[in-house]
């Protein structure tokens, strides 16, 4: 399958790689089909593609890698677009992935990562799942964490070579 993206080009995918999202991400219920890409060399972010709509692209981090204490549900509507039964939500297990959405302002040491509605994959299915944990932002600052991160990863293949 060939997806016609404003940020990347024509992306050529594999039809198994298309991850289907019931009720859309939020604020774009009409754009039900993504993928997950990572460009080339690039260490940190993924973008969730839109298959339908060639202009949205939403950049990505892995909140299994930077926030590992974060406990995430799916509860609802979320759990059973998920397939999982809404009357026993489950705890997100740690071998589904769990995706930040990234806010990338022209600033970029105020970029943001929403931890109130993290993106969770099971199989080929997809939900953007809200939070009841109040604690957890739809803003969370996340520059400091991605630098000393970068840091680190530096640093250890310095040490393992």
């Amino acid at each position: 399958m060939k997806i016609d993206s404003l940020r990347f080009g024509e992306i050529e995918i594999d039809d198994s790689s298309v991850i289907h999202f019931q009720n859309g991400m939020i604020g774009f219920p009409e754009c039900q089909k993504f993928a997950i890409v990572k460009p080339d060399g690039e260490k940190t972010f993924h973008w969730l593609v839109s298959c339908e709509k060639s202009a949205i692209a939403f950049p990505l981090i892995n909140l299994r890698t930077h926030f590992p204490d974060l406990i995430i549900g799916a509860y609802g509507d979320d759990a059973k677009a998920l397939g999982f039964s809404p009357s026993t939500p489950p705890k997100i297990s740690e071998d589904m992935p769990t995706w930040g959405v990234v806010t990338l302002p022209n600033d970029l040491t105020q970029m943001t990562v929403n931890l109130k509605a993290p993106v969770v994959i099971h199989g080929q299915i997809g939900c953007q799942c809200v939070q009841k944990d109040q604690s957890y932002k739809i803003r969370e600052p996340i520059f400091q964490k991605l630098l000393d991160y970068e840091n680190f990863m530096k640093n250890l293949s310095k040490t393992l070579k």
